[in-house]
């Protein structure tokens, strides 16, 4: 009997759940920072319409133009963030984008620190529930799990000048919220939910249909629960009115209800092809295809051949005025339901979920490793209908994706979500889960991944370095920013000009910003998805001569195009900054 509790009490000590030490975790948040600033600093980076329109927006906050600085499309959380950070930079040009990668790198390492907070709360909801802490994932070990699939998310699809971190960031922290406030009694916790939700709105207009779906399936884990009723009902009303002075702001610039124009657009776009570029009343010129227009202030129409569209006037602000303000230009087009279109644009779209998921196939070791070690999803770790509730969100969020129009910067939350759930929520029939070999093999993917990040920062910044960029001097893309500086030395302030082709009108726009022009006239990019180039353009100029005085007319100085090759088609074009691309033709 002795050597039997002797026995089964060695048993026990043997299987004492064990943690990742404090002294390893600690390394391993350092060394996310490190990486996150690191590659702030040095890795790759590139603009493009949605980084100049986001940058445009910043400086009218700066500069109290709120007209300019409200629209239906880029909501303005994010763009005041940028202006507060180049504000550390005395709103020096030269330092402009130093400043908005500085603060990408806090998003991120804002993100990652949701996340964390997203396992805490939950794991506390499922010990709430009954759920004993033998069969989870220690505290310290579940929050480096989720810290290390965050960090290696965001650090493959949240690097740009765009508000997808943050917005992504406070979505997660509302689900934390709700979690909590499942957990603990009072009400803050629910004030927390609405605060979350509608800062997540005022990033972005996706953050609206997300928040009511998470209250739909919360009320519907809860249906019977009157409290817990009322106290989602009131998450609602804070949610509310703290947007409420964002939709009204925008429902009256378009003249009727809306909650934002993006997704109205990207169907449109997407799903229905219409072009998505330089609307225009003539369908030779600009084409709605299935999608319903009635443009309401279209561009002006210049010459047909080249195709050259006019956005300037009273309405106009911004370096690239069609986009900063695309909501305005595009106002009457909506999109239809067609669903041969609809199932097309889903297959597409799944497809790209797809590849997402295969490029990121770090994370799906990860969540074999715990079920290796013996967590899983079991029955045991559905204590609640909540739980089940938080599965069904970030699967419903992708899908309402899908059948508009879907990026893997744009779920990075909901893959997140569903990983950090996951790994809160899974349990081991047995304490061998809590093994000491577990804590190891999580310290040596969290090592992996970070240097993953360190040698993608070090192979981006030596190519970065190769083609004349100094990120610590402020120079990002040496042929886009010298042709701004040397555009701002022939112009003044605020002079309007044309573009002409995808490079210089679309794919990186940064050089009229930089040289404070604004870029009101468009020439040939092309119809719906499809691109042209300078080329193109150059030589439809050459054979119609009118289409210059049709410019000259609306007091545009010159227009600006990149070349694929090193030479345009005419010699009254003159080299631009750097770059053997970049050309300009005065008017």
């Amino acid at each position: 009997m002795i050597a039997a509790k002797s026995a089964s009490v060695r048993e026990q000590q043997r299987y004492v759940p064990h943690s990742i030490s404090r002294a390893a975790d600690r390394i391993v948040y350092a060394g996310i920072a490190v990486c996150s600033l690191l590659n702030a600093l040095f890795g790759a980076y590139h603009t493009d319409a949605d980084t100049v329109a986001y940058l445009d927006i910043s400086d009218a906050i700066r500069n109290h133009d709120w007209h300019s600085a409200i629209n239906a499309n880029w909501f303005p959380l994010y763009p005041a963030l940028l202006a507060l950070a180049k504000a550390c930079f005395g709103f020096r040009m030269q330092y402009e984008l130093m400043a908005a990668r500085l603060l990408d790198a806090v998003l991120e390492l804002a993100f990652v620190a949701a996340a964390v907070v997203l396992a805490q709360c939950a794991q506390r909801f499922m010990l709430a529930r009954g759920v004993s802490a033998d069969q989870l994932l220690p505290e310290r070990t579940l929050c480096v799990w989720s810290a290390i699939v965050a960090y290696f998310l965001a650090s493959l699809d949240l690097n740009n000048i765009k508000p997808d971190t943050l917005v992504s960031t406070f979505m997660i922290l509302s689900v934390a919220a709700l979690l909590h406030a499942l957990t603990v009694d009072g009400f803050l916790p629910w004030l927390a939910v609405g605060l979350a939700g509608a800062l997540a709105f005022w990033s972005k207009s996706f953050a609206f249909p997300f928040f009511c779906l998470m209250i739909f399936f919360a009320a519907l884990a809860h249906v019977r629960r009157p409290r817990v009723l009322l106290r989602l009902a009131l998450a609602s009303l804070v949610f509310a009115l703290l947007v409420t002075p964002l939709v009204r702001q925008i429902s009256a610039l378009r003249g009727r209800f809306t909650i934002g124009e993006a997704g109205r657009l990207d169907m449109a776009w997407y799903v229905n092809h219409a072009d998505r570029f330089n609307p225009v009343d003539n369908a030779a010129a600009w084409q709605p295809r299935s999608a319903t227009a009635r443009l309401k202030h279209p561009g002006e129409l210049l010459s047909l051949t080249p195709s050259i569209s006019y956005y300037g006037g009273p309405q106009s602000f911004g370096s690239t005025p069609q986009w900063t303000d695309l909501s305005y230009w595009s106002d009457g087009l909506a999109p239809r339901f067609v669903p041969l279109e609809t199932l097309a644009e889903v297959r597409y779209d799944l497809s790209v979920l797809g590849a997402s998921l295969v490029m990121r196939f770090q994370v799906v070791l990860l969540a074999v490793l715990l079920a290796v070690w013996g967590f899983q999803l079991r029955r045991a770790s559905f204590p609640d209908p909540m739980v089940a509730a938080a599965f069904a969100l970030p699967i419903a969020c992708i899908g309402l994706y899908a059948v508009v129009y879907l990026e893997a910067r744009y779920i990075i939350f909901a893959l997140v979500l569903m990983a950090t759930l996951y790994a809160a929520c899974a349990t081991s029939r047995t304490q061998f889960g809590h093994h000491r070999s577990l804590q190891a093999a999580l310290v040596m993917a969290a090592a992996l991944v970070l240097l993953y990040g360190f040698q993608t920062t070090l192979r981006e910044s030596k190519a970065a370095a190769q083609a004349g960029a100094r990120p610590m001097r402020g120079a990002y893309n040496s042929a886009v920013q010298s042709a701004g500086a040397q555009l701002a030395s022939l112009y003044p302030n605020s002079s309007e000009v044309a573009c002409m082709g995808d490079a210089a009108c679309w794919a990186d726009p940064y050089w009229a910003h930089y040289a404070g022009l604004r870029m009101t006239a468009v020439v040939e990019t092309g119809h719906g998805i499809a691109e042209e180039t300078a080329e193109e353009g150059c030589t439809k100029l050459e054979q119609n001569p009118a289409a210059l005085d049709a410019l000259r007319g609306k007091n545009i100085r010159a227009i600006v195009a990149r070349f694929a090759g090193t030479a345009p088609c005419s010699a009254a074009w003159k080299p631009l900054g750097s770059s053997p691309n970049f050309f300009y033709l005065p008017l």
